[in-house]
């Protein structure tokens, strides 16, 4: 698309108010400060649902579980004697039909208004249950019933797994509310929310200036209804769908409808507020903070990757850049296909290791792809250059290796990599011309998945011509059960007695001659299917037993 970056004047002067808004918008990048312990905050009021879907094991464990911890955690942070109370709802009735009427007035007041005493306020939680309907609406008013109405700042936090089943429309009260209580805020926190539930709790927390986040685990709920706590710097950090009241997916002139001082055209890049925001057509398609970005989870500039892991479980997916960066992009909403994409420096996928330079927000999630895992072997660029991480075993005199079969390695996810090297007792598997093609570094063949070393030989020239082929072959397997197998590169094997019109693609370690075999007719000797890869191991003598395949490992160039 034709991006053009767009510096956006106001058409108006700020007010002051609005110029701190300017500055919080992208530019607080920091840290997990948390507010100071020693001076009280704005009256909370903590509404939790404990309707019967709360009791789904999959958070891990109970939803109620985790939102009980959470809430636990949340007050554990706040100031001793910040006012705050605890309403609940679906806690006295079933869900049935017959009880919809009772559960729909199930509302509680499990503790009033009044100065934080944390132990009183944490049993309280600890006795919450979860049973009934959601009555979402009438437990917004049950909440602000308690809050002064005196114009004040006060907050209402709603944690919910769904929307109202009860028919008054949250969003019309929490308008409502807005009116006769001018200084309430309302945020919401959608706990493994779909689409649907999360447009209602957007509008709820809009229409008090709150914002909305979703959690989809224990430990990204608990962060989540932390960073409530400092309403700045939640506007200021990038949530699992956008920054403040923008959302991915929204059109130009749905964001110009709510500020008329965001200037742009479709297909172009605004810098507005100290961000960078991205269109597709007039379809916003990622947030990119000038300052490096901060997640509602605390995930900043300096953050470990270890920590992102934690948080959003492995990287979809991962890019080593041609400035040996690596960008690993991980899941911020899986259902929308949003991802938190990260530059990272030291990256490494063995525990994780590395640190956090960048963060955007994006319409660039993966999609999941059931199979095995992927891993790319880029060992060498495009001009011939080891890559950080790789050394070179040992340098072979001239006229060890011949290449001048010169095409694209069937290894291969990009071109610049050859293979079907001469003589193939040499055991290289894939080789990156160097030195204007003069020489080769090679990959030699691993007895384990962590033991890849590179060879440079003295070669006939070598020049890696044509496209990669449009489906690689992985030019390693790991299995099920930990078996590593490695491609066949020529040589003169038998057959399974069993099944004689088979042949090998792997090598395979577990002693003897251990192998991948498949019928002669097949290309790479993996079965791939949308459930699995698989593929039928054994010796020659047989028999041959199905494995499924793990992890598979691929050549490229950098």
């Amino acid at each position: 698309m034709d991006i053009r970056k767009l510096r956006l004047t106001t058409a108006r002067r700020l007010s002051l108010i609005g110029l701190v808004f300017v500055l919080a918008a992208c530019n607080n990048g920091g840290g997990s400060a948390r507010p100071a312990q020693n001076a009280t905050q704005p009256p909370l009021m903590l509404v939790l649902d404990a309707s019967g879907s709360m009791t789904t094991d999959d958070a891990p464990g109970p939803r109620i579980d985790a939102a009980k911890s959470a809430a636990k955690a949340l007050v554990a942070e706040l100031p001793q004697g910040s006012p705050v109370g605890l309403i609940a709802y679906g806690t006295s009735t079933g869900n049935s039909d017959a009880e919809k009427e009772a559960g729909c007035r199930d509302v509680s007041v499990v503790s009033g208004l009044r100065p934080l005493d944390r132990a009183r306020i944490a049993g309280d939680i600890d006795r919450i249950r979860a049973s009934g309907y959601t009555p979402i609406a009438r437990a917004l008013r049950t909440a602000a019933a308690e809050l002064p109405t005196d114009g004040s700042a006060q907050s209402v936090v709603l944690v919910s797994d769904g929307e109202d089943t009860c028919g008054e429309p949250p969003c019309d009260v929490a308008a409502e509310l807005k009116q006769t209580h001018p200084g309430l805020t309302i945020n919401t926190i959608g706990f493994r929310t779909g689409q649907t539930a999360n447009r209602a709790l957007i509008c709820i927390a809009e229409a008090t200036g709150g914002i909305q986040i979703t959690a989809d685990n224990a430990k990204q709920l608990a962060a989540r209804l932390l960073a409530t706590r400092d309403s700045t710097k939640a506007q200021a950090s990038l949530t699992s769908t956008g920054l403040a009241d923008i959302h991915l997916g929204m059109t130009l002139a749905e964001i110009q409808a709510k500020h008329s001082d965001f200037v742009g055209t479709a297909n172009s890049v605004v810098i507005w507020r100290d961000c960078e925001f991205t269109f597709d057509g007039d379809t916003l398609v990622s947030i990119a903070p000038r300052n490096g970005g901060r997640t509602i989870d605390g995930i900043h500039v300096g953050s470990l990757v270890r920590e992102a892991v934690d948080l959003y479980g492995e990287p979809r997916s991962t890019t080593i850049e041609a400035d040996g960066s690596t960008t690993a992009i991980f899941i911020a909403n899986e259902e929308e296909e949003v991802g938190y994409r990260m530059s990272t420096t030291g990256y490494s996928a063995d525990g994780f290791a590395g640190t956090i330079n960048k963060i955007i927000l994006c319409k660039c999630l993966p999609k999941k792809v059931v199979g095995p895992k992927t891993v790319t072997l880029t060992a060498v660029d495009a001009s011939g250059s080891v890559q950080p991480g790789w050394s070179v075993a040992r340098t072979l005199g001239p006229n060890n290796l011949d290449c001048s079969y010169n095409h694209s390695s069937r290894f291969a996810l990009t071109s610049g990599v050859v293979s079907d090297c001469a003589p193939t007792a040499m055991d290289a598997l894939a080789c990156w011309p160097t030195d204007s093609g003069a020489s080769a570094y090679c990959l030699m063949r691993a007895k384990e998945p962590n033991d890849w070393q590179l060879e440079k030989f003295t070669s006939t020239p070598v020049v890696a011509t044509g496209a990669p082929p449009a489906v690689a072959d992985p030019v390693a397997l790991v299995l099920d059960d930990g078996t590593f197998c490695t491609a066949r590169i020529g040589g003169s094997w038998g057959y399974p007695k069993t099944n004689p019109d088979y042949v090998g693609f792997y090598i395979c370690s577990g002693g003897g001659f251990n192998a991948v075999w498949a019928d002669r007719g097949t290309t790479s000797g993996i079965t791939r299917s949308s459930t699995a890869w698989t593929v039928e191991v054994g010796s020659e003598s047989g028999p041959l037993t199905t494995h499924t395949v793990t992890v598979v490992y691929y050549v490229a160039a950098a």
